[in-house]
């Protein structure tokens, strides 16, 4: 018995649509990052400094905005 042929491969649209989709991650994520970073140098930061801060932005994208949001804004904090 021969097993049936089964194409996993992409087709030139779904390949540029994947493409697509990564370059707006990355764009999401610098710019995440940018802001992260320029929000953390004008004010104490928890754990680690801005710098630190915008690079986890940049790997993590918008789930680490999010945590620095909730660590430094929210009402979710403990102190001013």
């Amino acid at each position: 018995m021969s097993e049936p042929f089964i194409d996993n491969s992409l087709t030139i649209g779904d390949n540029s649509l994947t493409i697509g989709i990564g370059i707006l991650w990355i764009i999401v994520n610098i710019a995440f990052s940018i802001g992260v970073y320029r929000e953390a140098k004008q004010r104490h930061t928890t754990f680690v400094g801005p710098g630190m801060w915008a690079f986890a932005t940049l790997l993590g994208g918008v789930f680490i905005a999010v945590a620095y949001w909730i660590i430094h804004h929210s009402s979710l904090r403990s102190a001013p």
